[in-house]
């Protein structure tokens, strides 16, 4: 008997990046749920032009801020949407792979349990048509990508076979002193940790980014795995910006999913204590 929404256990993007991983080729994996997208559609909803976002005042700024409910957290902050859809605009494919999902779901069935995304989805997709790439929406599309890999993957109990191959790699974890919990949980061998405050990151992002090539430039030989968990556009921004450079790392969007093992967001300690025990 099976209960609907029935779940399936698949999860191919995932696997892409589980079997790339092994074999020391930088690669890139980003993506942007529905979320972003939604508050772009809002944005043109009250009658603006993104491209002239970075020509408004900074009191216009704020109130569209307050109006799409994204005040404090930088989403315009110094030209940030601006660079970040000149990103897709110029992208241009290099020798090391680049797989970006533009999705409007942020986690399995979520347009039948919660209705996601909440803007139009004929808008948001022809957003998505108008500012991605066609070949990288053809190609993660292709590869089965969802753009909630790690999270169908913490739903299926795989993610123990993420820490297992990164184990014994170089890894650096960009995140914020809460999400980095679950890493202090683990027994990853040789780990960094480049910290970026929630409210100040896209802000700073061009000193996150220099200090992330830096490190990166540190590692010497094999590329290291570079764990993302600075969230959404900022994500995207900083894999674009290393596509561009050609860093020789392989950088790996998880998004949000491992707040599920922040105490007093989602889950229980308990759940990345039996992981390090597994690794160990």
């Amino acid at each position: 008997m099976y209960f609907e929404p029935k779940l399936e256990r698949s999860n191919p993007g995932y696997d892409w990046v589980i079997n790339e991983i092994p074999k020391l080729k930088p690669f890139y994996f980003l993506k942007l749920n529905h979320g972003f997208w939604e508050r772009l559609v809002q944005i043109k909803n009250l009658g603006y032009e993104l491209t002239a976002i970075d020509s408004l005042d900074s009191n216009e700024i704020t109130e569209i801020e307050r109006k799409i409910n994204v005040e404090g957290i930088g989403f315009f902050s110094e030209g940030f949407l601006g660079e970040l859809l000149n990103l897709f605009k110029t992208y241009q494919s290099h020798s090391h792979s680049l797989i970006f999902v533009s999705s409007l779901q942020p986690w399995p069935l979520s347009d039948r349990v919660e209705g996601t995304p909440l803007q139009s989805s004929s808008q948001c997709l022809k957003l998505i048509s108008e500012y991605v790439p066609a070949n990288l929406i053809e190609e993660s599309s292709r590869k089965g990508f969802s753009g909630y890999e790690f999270k169908k993957a913490i739903i299926d109990n795989d993610l123990l076979l993420f820490f297992e191959v990164i184990n014994s790699r170089k890894v650096i974890v960009l995140c914020n002193q809460r999400n980095r919990e679950i890493f202090d949980h683990l027994a990853i061998k040789n780990i960094t940790f480049l910290l970026a405050d929630e409210r100040q990151a896209r802000l700073k992002r061009h000193e996150l980014f220099d200090e992330l090539i830096e490190e990166v430039a540190q590692s010497g030989g094999e590329p290291p795995i570079v764990v993302s968990m600075v969230g959404g556009a900022l994500a995207t921004w900083l894999g674009f910006k290393l596509n561009e450079h050609q860093t020789n790392c392989q950088y790996i969007d998880v998004g949000a999913a491992f707040y599920a093992f922040v105490e007093g967001d989602a889950g229980k300690r308990g759940v990345d204590e039996s992981l390090r025990i597994a690794i160990i």
